[in-house]
């Protein structure tokens, strides 16, 4: 099964590459079974050092991609509108990673909201 990677996984995997808990990335991209999506991609190009971004990008424009259109962005806002009733408060790219994933049929790995499984997306 493909698996949409969230940033924190990306950057533990970059900071501390086979060293890290991270370190099955390596076989799962080369096995062509990691996806990213918008989210994911801008957060780890925004914490990345200049020489290291565009070849990030080439990496993670080779990756699987789980596409947000309009109607997942309205699963986003009713999504984030449930939580926040429920007194939970999750930050937005942290929704529509995850809302990204489930249109695609992707699981998700990372170490946050997405990790804990503790909300059901918006359809």
């Amino acid at each position: 099964m493909t698996v949409l990677a969230d940033t924190s996984i990306w950057d533990e995997y970059l900071r501390r590459g086979r060293e890290s808990e991270a370190a099955r990335l390596d076989d799962l991209v080369v096995a062509g079974d990691v996806a990213s999506c918008g989210p994911v991609v801008a957060e780890v190009l925004a914490g990345s050092k200049s020489p290291a971004r565009g070849r990030l990008w080439l990496l993670m424009t080779g990756l699987r991609w789980a596409d947000l259109r309009q109607l997942q962005w309205q699963s986003v806002g009713e999504t984030a509108a449930r939580l926040r009733e429920r007194g939970e408060a999750i930050v937005l790219t942290d929704i529509g990673i995850a809302v990204a994933a489930v249109d695609s049929s992707f699981r998700t790995s990372g170490y946050g909201p997405l990790r804990r499984g503790s909300f059901r997306c918006s359809n």
